[in-house]
């Protein structure tokens, strides 16, 4: 739950369509710059992600997607000789401040990869709990737990009558479906989502974009997609990122039918990618 003496509510953030109500930044990336040696990644990005709303990161390859999310839970700086210059911010407070532990910020920042990633030696039900035990966590209920994250990644009917099954022989799709699970057992404020529908044929797509619907009533999401058509649907904000320049970011429908920047037009039209 957003901290009211850290959440910085602004009025110049637009709403959300058919939503009038005040919103709260959940995080915001100021003058943030990020290097793989010497090769910088990202140039000056500023950035805020509003609290229970969607955020699209677009853009083509290679233009700095993927690092952007790693930065907003320091996963970045496992990275060796990777390093970071400005400041992100997770309600008010600088997450790479000194006094924050990497490990309990990742638990409040979730993350999904483009590839599946379960535990292979793992069942389903293990998998799920392995979230908590690695965290340190214990939990009074562990059925409780592993019931109601399946039922939020929308996995629990499907695997209900056999969760000791082993997590590989699971489909590809489900097995992205367990991640989610997986980050959901630990009740994360803001989950990042980097490509989760790459490797995904269109039906289980859609499976997943419900899934980020519905996920937007308890925690706030940011989503890199290379798949315009899938911010689109999904995101009431999306931010065009290009060679590692935020170029334009605000509310999904005008980015995609008004936006500022000649370069956001071209993209998104197809011009180029």
């Amino acid at each position: 739950m957003t901290n009211p003496d850290f959440a910085a509510r602004i009025d110049s953030v637009p709403p959300a369509p058919n939503d009038d109500r005040g919103m709260t930044i959940k995080m915001k990336a100021e003058d943030l710059r990020a290097w793989y040696g010497s090769t910088q990644a990202l140039s000056g990005i500023t950035l805020r992600v509003v609290e229970h709303r969607v955020t699209s990161i677009i853009g083509p390859a290679g233009g700095g997607k993927t690092t952007l999310l790693r930065t907003l839970n320091r996963m970045h700086e496992v990275t060796q000789e990777a390093r970071i210059s400005g400041r992100i911010l997770l309600d008010g407070v600088d997450i790479y401040a000194s006094r924050t532990n990497p490990m309990e910020l990742r638990r409040r920042v979730g993350m999904i990869f483009p590839k599946p990633n379960p535990f292979p030696n793992m069942s389903v039900a293990g998998n799920v709990l392995a979230a908590l035990q690695l965290s340190g966590i214990s939990s009074t209920d562990p059925e409780e737990v592993v019931e109601q994250s399946l039922r939020r990644a929308a996995l629990w009917d499907e695997v209900k009558d056999n969760l000791n099954r082993p997590a590989p022989s699971l489909s590809l799709e489900q097995q992205q479906r367990l991640c989610v699970a997986r980050a959901l057992a630990l009740n994360p404020e803001v989950l990042l989502m980097d490509e989760p529908t790459s490797r995904l044929d269109p039906a289980a797509t859609s499976h997943i974009e419900e899934i980020i619907h519905g996920l937007r009533e308890s925690m706030t999401v940011v989503l890199a997609t290379q798949n315009m058509q899938q911010a689109a649907r999904v995101s009431d904000f999306t931010a065009f990122l290009y060679m590692g320049e935020l170029v334009e970011s605000d509310r999904t429908e005008r980015i995609f039918t008004n936006p500022r920047e000649r370069r956001t037009e071209d993209y998104v039209t197809g011009k180029f990618g």
